[in-house]
């Protein structure tokens, strides 16, 4: 049982200076930024050692909410059900996002990574080649001024009223 006496305060810089603390480190920012997506009812999974993030839907289209950057409320589309020819039935596709830490010029950052996420009930993910022939065509088309948007709208949905991502909290 640890006293108040060993515990020892660190300086975070001498963590992050040192490779395999600094692993430590940036390990534990992504674990939280993956409660913090489990906290606001998103879904984390591991895609062949790929972290997405995404909504699940049940049976339906999944519309969330959220408030833009000229703060208006705009409704997403998060989730859709359509039929995939390359697989010969109905699936789901999630917009998603792949989080991650990365420690740049003595500065972490946090680094969102837009994905989609192909399902086979709006909950279960569907991975294999025939998925990712559906995930390209469905993302040929996307612009530049889509991505920001869309990185605004994940930033959104990790954030706290006053805009801020908690860690820790």
């Amino acid at each position: 049982m640890a006293t108040s006496s060993s515990a020892v305060r660190e300086n975070l810089d001498d963590w992050l200076s040192d490779p395999d603390k600094q692993r430590i480190v940036m390990s534990l920012l992504n674990k939280e930024v993956m409660l913090i997506a489990k906290k606001y009812g998103m879904t984390v999974n591991d895609e062949r050692g790929r972290i997405k993030v995404y909504y699940q839907c049940q049976g339906q289209d999944r519309r969330i909410g959220w408030k833009s950057r000229s703060g208006r409320t705009v409704i997403r589309t998060v989730a859709k059900r359509m039929y995939a020819s390359q697989l010969h039935r109905d699936i789901y596709w999630h917009v998603a996002f792949m989080p991650r830490f990365v420690y740049l010029d003595r500065k972490l950052f946090l680094q969102i990574s837009q994905s989609m996420t192909i399902t086979e009930d709006g909950r279960k993910p569907s991975i294999g080649s025939k998925e990712g022939t559906i995930i390209t065509r469905l993302t040929y088309n996307k612009y530049n001024a889509s991505y920001l948007n869309n990185l605004f709208f994940w930033i959104s949905r990790l954030s706290d009223e006053a805009g801020r991502v908690n860690l820790g909290s």
